[in-house]
């Protein structure tokens, strides 16, 4: 299963105007990667999202020579196309530490992470949670349950969850209109410090099997989550822990558990 798949981040040059936009900023990369153990590490890396100029498409960057090395061995990974980049003869392994570098344009992009062990005690209040349907323009107000997802935490380490319908033929509990876009099949919880959450009806917008999926995470992938604050009158640039570049280079760990909307 490939456990990054509900993990979404995305990075923005913002400028008031055209003429305040840095263009060595512009060119910087920006490096996305998520080491999981007992994974192949996937690197990618593109240019920046210069919304403010029109882009919509980050631009990947190809033809790099990119290192990964486990404190041991160091690795060249491979290009596979489209910005992407993997190390297909070395599996991640929890509690290591790794460190990601390659130059670029004569500087050199580089950062360490850390993996962290398998959450544990993780359980779910129930199998199944009751949609929050609206029939015939009225909301049933039975009010379901909400399901408690707990964990173990005596650490205070950071946990995040992400949840994802998984049905082929997902059903919608309450219809859209036709120039609607559907909803989205997956929603997450921001990273905390704590050992439990809890997931509302409301929550859901599909019927059938969901995957809920806790992930154990680095200080430096919590803090990603302060830039959704970001606002066009509070704009702060996005956090990032590649020196000499932007993006996010951080081990995960997960446990995944099913949950029915019925």
């Amino acid at each position: 299963m490939n456990y990054i798949k509900y993990i979404l981040i995305s990075w923005v040059v913002f400028s008031c105007t055209n003429t305040e936009v840095d263009i060595n900023t512009l060119d910087a990369p920006v490096v996305v990667s998520y080491l999981h153990p007992n994974q192949e590490a996937i690197v990618d890396v593109t240019y920046q999202i210069d919304f403010i100029n029109g882009d919509t498409t980050a631009q990947k960057i190809e033809g790099l020579n990119i290192m990964l090395s486990d404190g041991e061995n160091e690795y060249e990974l491979e290009e596979i196309g489209d910005g992407l980049y993997k190390q297909s003869s070395m599996l991640i392994q929890e509690e290591k530490a790794y460190t990601l570098s390659f130059d670029y344009k004569e500087v050199i992009i580089s950062s360490i992470t850390e993996v962290p062990t398998k959450p544990t005690g993780f359980e779910l209040s129930a199998s199944y949670i009751e949609a929050f349907s609206v029939s015939g323009g009225f909301p049933n107000f039975s009010r379901p349950e909400p399901v408690s997802v707990t964990y173990s935490n005596p650490l205070e380490e950071y946990h995040y969850i992400g949840v994802r319908c998984v049905e082929e033929n997902p059903t919608l509990i309450n219809a859209i209109e036709e120039d609607e876009e559907l909803p989205s099949l997956a929603f997450h919880i921001k990273p905390s410090t704590g050992d439990k959450e809890q997931l509302t009806p409301f929550q859901f917008m599909y019927y059938g099997k969901h995957e809920v999926i806790l992930y154990k995470v680095t200080p430096e992938f919590a803090a990603l989550f302060d830039q959704e604050d970001n606002s066009s009158i509070n704009i702060t640039d996005p956090y990032t822990n590649i020196e000499n570049g932007f993006g996010i280079f951080s081990g995960i760990n997960s446990d995944t558990l099913s949950l029915l909307v019925i």
